[in-house]
């Protein structure tokens, strides 16, 4: 198998790797449960929508803030065979999610050490084991970007092409109806690489960009509910109740001296205009209830290591590691920052279109998540396949770079 099939023997053995640590951290965690796939509040909201769909429960409010994608998931793993089954399928993404990771560096360095390092960081996330056991978006939501991943290693040097844009596309629509935040990025990928890429298209294959359309069409369905139910054309109302109810609560609270319920009750009937009249008066105190959100949210403590079952070996790992992770953000985030605006004004456009394509998801994940609080490492582990795919690929850079030059 060795000789024949040199990449098979690798990813044989990193399986296997990979499904050990996976049941030793699952072992600790006391496996899989209702209780532990129901605890977040988050996860009965998604099986409750899922019933809603099925009409086995009536609407709540939760339907504005939440598209349908996930629910949907949940409620036919259910269906098919009870939560032992959506764990199956968590657990196969996880699985899948490292294989994609390792495959997509190795495609794009065309090596097996860059692509182990990255795939090992990866599986070695305990948090990430340990939301396979709930009933959350974030390992779905690491699936696809791992794939997402694969693609860009796989067409890093023509991310033009129409098969990528394509590709990049239907992720972009799957990942906008399980986490909204990513909305933004399929909207700017519609109106500028799509354009592009038809452009540098030979008008023979052309036609063939109509399967976009069909993958549109999910999307489409998401804004006709929101529009029927709520009269706004958007996919959800997540961000703007995100911001108010708990960016704006808790830094009212903070500001004018009382408790976090109480500084709610007065923001929820807030117009934009009052919104925005309140920031702009505490704009230093805003700003650093943000970064200190930011802070907390990518040295987060993984909560989901804590509770329902609480592991203290698994938890004071995790809890190191994630402060590790915010080093190396500091580190090469910062480089890698400073690099992409160094490339622009040396107009590489090529090399500012390869930086862009995975530090655009990257920074809207880690962005994002400076309005809330309270979730843990939750917040910020969606981004862990690109910044991993996109840490390791600078540093076999740099190394390689230095080699060459030191021979």
């Amino acid at each position: 198998m060795s000789q024949n099939n040199p990449l098979l023997k690798h990813l044989v053995v990193l399986n296997i790797v990979s499904v050990a640590f996976y049941f030793w951290v699952y072992s600790l965690l006391g496996g899989v449960s209702e209780e532990t796939m129901y605890f977040a509040h988050d996860a009965k909201y998604y099986f409750h929508y899922g019933d809603w769909i099925f009409g086995e429960a009536v609407e709540t409010g939760h339907i504005a803030t939440r598209p349908f994608l996930f629910p949907l998931f949940v409620k036919l793993c259910t269906i098919v065979g009870g939560i032992g089954f959506l764990w199956f399928c968590q657990f196969f993404m996880w699985l899948l999610s490292v294989n994609f990771i390792y495959l997509g560096i190795k495609a794009a360095t065309k090596s097996k050490i860059a692509a182990w390092v990255g795939a090992l960081i990866v599986l070695s996330n305990a948090s990430f084991v340990a939301l396979t056991l709930h009933g959350l978006t974030e390992v779905s939501t690491i699936f696809l970007l791992s794939i997402f991943v694969y693609l860009v290693g796989r067409n890093l040097k023509n991310l033009a092409s129409r098969k990528f844009v394509a590709s990049a596309i239907l992720l972009l629509v799957l990942l906008s109806l399980i986490r909204p935040v990513f909305y933004p990025l399929l909207q700017i990928t519609l109106i500028t690489l799509l354009p592009y890429s038809i452009y540098k298209t030979q008008r023979s294959d052309r036609r063939k960009f109509i399967w976009v359309a069909v993958y549109l069409i999910p999307l489409f369905f998401q804004i006709g509910l929101m529009k029927a139910k709520y009269d706004t054309f958007s996919i959800s109302q997540i961000g703007s109740n995100t911001f108010k109810n708990f960016f704006l609560a808790k830094g009212y609270a903070d500001i004018h001296g009382m408790e976090y319920d109480e500084a709610l009750s007065i923001v929820i009937d807030y117009s934009n205009d009052e919104v925005w009249e309140e920031i702009g008066e505490h704009k230093a105190a805003y700003l650093e209830q943000y970064t200190g959100n930011l802070d907390s949210n990518i040295k987060g403590d993984p909560e989901y290591l804590e509770a329902p079952v609480h592991s203290v070996p698994l938890f004071n790992y995790m809890a190191e590691v994630n402060q590790i992770y915010f080093r190396i953000h500091i580190v090469l985030g910062g480089i890698l920052v400073i690099l992409g605006f160094v490339q622009f004004f040396r107009r590489k456009w090529k090399v500012v279109q390869q930086l862009l394509i995975v530090m655009l998801p990257l920074l809207l994940i880690i962005l994002s998540s400076g309005i809330s609080f309270w979730q843990g490492d939750r917040l910020t582990l969606p981004s862990l396949p690109l910044w991993v795919a996109l840490y390791t690929y600078f540093v076999y850079f740099i190394v390689k770079r230095f080699a060459r030059k030191t021979i």
